[in-house]
């Protein structure tokens, strides 16, 4: 009888430990789920080295591979705004957003299925300059501030919300808007 109920008990054990994996949410720290394929990049940066941060809007057009609710792409230590995407022919669906893995994971939820097809995701943010010489770092010499970048290997990820990956390696059309003095 005490084996039968140490058994049971184990069963039980290890049944509530499956379900409670099976209901953790998926986050992916290596590769990116391929939901989203990309065809093409843009960005548009507000670079001013006064300030201790900059803003910028990141936009993706590509496909929707199979209807979701949730997309995932890179971006670290940003501040997003808002997010939307809208599919080809269709409204434009918010997005929360929050960043999800150490690594510059970031989770993008929208309340109703995005539909499988073409589609554009666009994502307002803001970030601090980086002082480790990552990313969009700012240095200060004899007063003066400056803004440089460093986007290999996974720099790229403070300065904007992408898909950075050798899969979604394309040509990025950048945009800076910088004072006129600078």
């Amino acid at each position: 009888m005490f084996h039968c109920r140490r058994a049971a008990s184990l069963y039980l054990f290890v049944l509530t430990a499956i379900a409670s994996a099976a209901t953790a949410a998926y986050v992916p720290s290596g590769k990116l789920p391929d939901t989203l394929q990309a065809d093409a990049f843009a960005v548009e940066l507000r670079i001013d080295p006064r300030n201790d941060a900059f803003s910028g809007v990141s936009r993706i057009d590509g496909a929707i591979k199979h209807s979701t609710r949730t997309l995932f792409i890179h971006g670290r230590d940003m501040q997003i705004s808002r997010a939307t995407i809208t599919p080809k022919g269709g409204e434009s669906l918010s997005l929360d957003a929050k960043q999800v893995h150490v690594s510059g994971v970031i989770e993008l939820t929208a309340a109703a299925d995005i539909p499988a097809g073409p589609a554009s995701l666009v994502l307002e943010y803001s970030a601090p300059f980086n002082r480790q010489l990552e990313g969009a770092y700012k240095l200060v010499h004899a007063g003066e501030s400056y803004v440089m970048t460093q986007m290999e290997p996974l720099g790229a990820r403070l300065a904007f919300p992408g898909m950075d990956e050798p899969a979604f390696k394309r040509p990025w059309d950048i945009t800076l808007i910088v004072p006129q003095d600078q």
